[in-house]
């Protein structure tokens, strides 16, 4: 738990907000100057007139997601040559005794670890609640540590941003649109599958809610029963092609009025591929799109990006 324990105080590296709408942002990395920290002050903000949590049922209040902001040096593995930035919520999952074990065994085998996994952000936002609050609780801290419940990397030394709050960026990649991009990737709006149609984690066969909303056009949909009580290592759509490099790729759900292609290029880019919608091919300016940070997106969530949370909420 020590990567995730917030420091006492916040940390707050010359400025920043610890309480941003309803995030709290930890900076740990010293290169968020506070030029850097009102924009990313103000994105967050942003995202909390349009984000609506659930409500705390014990006490009515609403509850606040805890973003620690790393050095980028502190990524392992390193991305990619030419990633400017990246995100991703903190997942936590019990522990299923194996009682078959000799001696006896605590631990999970990979292969009942299946179905929707989902992330402490998310679990904060829709349930109302501090997803670590149990965990504080029987803890040794005597309830009074915090926990992250997102992260973020940002490419200082190897990405050209234009920190300004204006629209379109005069120089580099936008800031703001970039942060906004990276908290939704946290919030939920990204897929756990690997390039082999595998969950994350190894060999384990957890997915996320984003995932229940993969279709492709003579396929039909990824996961094949979203309800399915047993091992989900078959529960994926085999004839689905994760390099089809067509734009035959798409979400689907309740709340999404018209399908959007999603993007699926010829070969696979882990953590890029079905994670981002496709823009070329819809033809509109998305935020969650394969590339952004450029005036060709838009800086905030289209309607249809909306739609798609709805249907990860």
């Amino acid at each position: 738990m020590e990567e995730i324990t917030l420091p006492q105080g916040g940390n707050l590296m010359g400025g920043g907000c610890m309480g941003s709408g309803y995030f709290n942002l930890v900076f740990l990395d010293p290169a968020w100057t506070p030029a850097r920290q009102a924009v990313v002050c103000q994105v967050f903000s942003d995202l909390s007139q349009f984000l609506e949590p659930a409500i705390n049922p014990y006490d009515g209040s609403f509850p606040s997601v805890n973003v620690i902001f790393r050095p980028w040096s502190s990524l392992v593995p390193a991305p990619p040559a030419g990633v400017a930035a990246t995100a991703s919520p903190y997942f936590n999952f019990l522990d299923v005794p194996n009682t078959t074990a000799s001696p006896y065994d605590d631990y999970s085998p990979t292969t009942i670890m299946n179905g929707v996994l989902d992330g402490e952000p998310w679990k904060t936002f829709n349930g109302g609640i501090d997803s670590w609050y149990a965990t504080n609780r029987f803890s040794t801290n005597g309830g009074t540590a915090q926990f992250a419940h997102g992260v973020m990397w940002f490419n200082w030394g190897g990405a050209t941003f234009d920190e300004g709050m204006n629209w379109p960026p005069s120089m580099g990649i936008d800031l703001y649109s970039t942060i906004a991009h990276e908290a939704l990737h946290m919030m939920g709006f990204l897929s756990m599958v690997n390039s082999g149609g595998g969950g994350a984690f190894g060999s384990t066969s957890y997915y996320s809610r984003y995932d229940l909303l993969l279709n492709q056009t003579g396929a039909g949909q990824f996961i094949l029963d979203p309800t399915l009580c047993g091992a989900w290592s078959s529960n994926f759509n085999t004839a689905f092609d994760l390099t089809s490099g067509a734009c035959n790729t798409f979400v689907d759900g309740l709340s999404i009025l018209n399908p959007l292609p999603v993007f699926n290029p010829a070969m696979w880019l882990g953590g890029s591929s079905i994670s981002h919608l496709d823009d070329d091919c819809a033809g509109l300016p998305f935020l969650m799109a394969f590339d952004t940070g450029n005036p060709a997106w838009s800086r905030i969530p289209l309607v249809e990006e909306g739609e798609v949370l709805c249907d990860i909420d």
